[in-house]
């Protein structure tokens, strides 16, 4: 339970504000002890109450004027006015008269940093490492750390963490807060360093095993990762991360059923997320077992329902097996939660366009199209079923607002071609067809499997070719 949810807490503390009351007030002549006024000044704090705290601090110093832990409070309230030199002063005091204490030090260390005077930062380090038992040092380093963390000192937060690590190896704290920090501050080569010589002299270790590899992981180093992740598993095979972080690894090598093995054990021991069962099924996905996919996105649907991406890829998995009635299903699941997604709106299109639904198809791109008003893909399909569906000025008008758009690619003189040929301008048409074949003559053949009547345009331009040769 939280201290402050405490009754007794409670209860003495509203007798201590009355106290405090009163001695604000002038009445009678209560007496307020010194750690009294450090419970009442840490009370307004944690409430956000600064400036009561601060006027707290002053009326507790006219009464106990050297008390070391009053003005330690007065120095905490130059630091959060930003006045880090006047706290200097209070704190240099302290620690004149106190020696090397860690809260004094520490606090000290936050004004240095406020002033960016790193260097004197890493004498008194130095100092409390050389004068303190390991134990106390390690404590003193941990609190060191998170100063550096709430200052944004990134690399002297790893660098601190290593220093607690070659004191004390074994140390489990330590271990995984530096995971983070060596992938945060791309310390990568300096952790296996670290990690080796720890290993060399902790062979059991798997958080070290596991660090090793996550260092090598953010190298690219991927093979090495992976064999550094199985060490660690063999000495915990319970270790969730360490499945997961070789699952990305062997992604990252395109090694799907392995993978996919990983993120299974990861399931098995009960640590299965949306995001598990999503991996695993785009890891059958790629392995072409399309059945286990759509098994694996189900149970990731079913966790995050709300999830419109993952309908879309179970759509995916029935169009690459021509089910275009399941696809429609699950794309039009995947709509019915985000209806404004062009890459859904697309997909519908094509679907649509499979099953011959060309004025369906049209209507699917066109709202793709608004969207994404500069992708080439989603003009084409949308021109194409203009054209299908005999649009040919509607196609004519979309090809020149395509062009400003998109830029003047070779598929649309293409589909300028077939439009003009639909509106029977047969010399504008072999115009078109000619600056297309010209830029790419590849395309003449998948434009040909879906408008049989530009073969007349290339009949045309290959009988102009001989009478120019002749």
């Amino acid at each position: 339970m939280n201290m402050y949810e405490d009754d007794d807490y409670k209860e003495d503390i509203t007798i201590l504000l009355e106290k405090y009351q009163q001695l604000k007030l002038k009445r009678g002549n209560p007496f307020i002890a010194e750690d009294e006024f450090e419970i009442l000044f840490n009370h307004f704090n944690s409430l956000g109450q600064k400036n009561p705290a601060a006027e707290l601090i002053e009326r507790a110093l006219e009464i106990y004027p050297f008390a070391s832990n009053l003005l330690f409070c007065k120095a905490e309230v130059f630091l959060q006015r930003r006045k880090p030199k006047q706290a200097l002063e209070i704190l240099d005091h302290l620690l004149a008269d106190n020696g090397l204490v860690d809260d004094f030090a520490l606090m000290k260390i936050e004004c240095l940093l406020e002033l960016k005077e790193t260097a004197e930062v890493d004498t008194i380090v130095s100092e409390y490492i050389d004068t303190n038992e390991q134990e106390d040092t390690i404590e003193f380093l941990f609190a060191l750390a998170d100063i550096y963390d709430d200052y944004n000192f990134c690399q002297k937060v790893y660098d601190t963490l290593e220093q607690i690590l070659k004191m004390e190896p074994s140390n489990e704290e330590a271990l995984i807060k530096i995971c983070f920090w060596t992938d945060y501050t791309n310390s990568g080569e300096k952790s296996i360093a670290l990690h080796s010589a720890i290993i060399d002299e902790h062979p059991y270790s798997d958080l070290a095993w596991f660090n090793l590899g996550a260092a090598y992981q953010g190298l690219k180093l991927y093979e090495k990762a992976i064999d550094a992740y199985e060490y660690a598993l063999v000495i915990n095979e319970q270790m969730d991360l360490a499945h997961r972080n070789m699952a990305d690894a062997y992604l990252r090598l395109k090694k799907y059923k392995e993978a996919g093995d990983s993120l299974i054990k990861v399931i098995e021991l009960g640590k299965a997320e949306d995001v598990i069962f999503e991996a695993v099924g785009y890891c059958y996905q790629k392995l072409k077992n399309l059945k286990l996919a759509r098994l694996y996105y189900n149970k990731s649907a079913q966790l995050t329902p709300s999830d419109c991406h993952i309908y879309y890829k179970i759509a995916k998995t029935y169009a690459t097996e021509k089910r275009w009635d399941n696809a429609i299903e699950f794309v039009q699941k995947a709509l019915d939660i985000s209806p404004a997604q062009a890459d859904y709106n697309h997909f519908m299109g094509e679907c649509k366009l499979a099953q011959g639904k060309t004025q369906e198809a049209q209507d699917s791109f066109g709202l793709a199209l608004l969207k994404r008003p500069k992708n080439l893909s989603t003009h084409e399909m949308f021109v194409k079923c203009l054209l299908l569906n005999k649009h040919y000025d509607h196609a004519i008008t979309q090809l020149r607002i395509s062009a400003v758009k998109i830029g003047t690619k070779p598929i649309l003189f293409y589909y300028m071609a077939v439009a003009n040929l639909g509106m029977k301008n047969i010399k504008a048409a072999g115009e078109f067809f000619i600056k297309g074949f010209q830029l790419n003559p590849r395309l003449y053949k998948r434009v040909l499997a879906d408008f049989n009547e530009i073969s007349v345009l290339k009949d045309q331009k290959d009988l102009g070719d001989k009478k120019i040769k002749s």
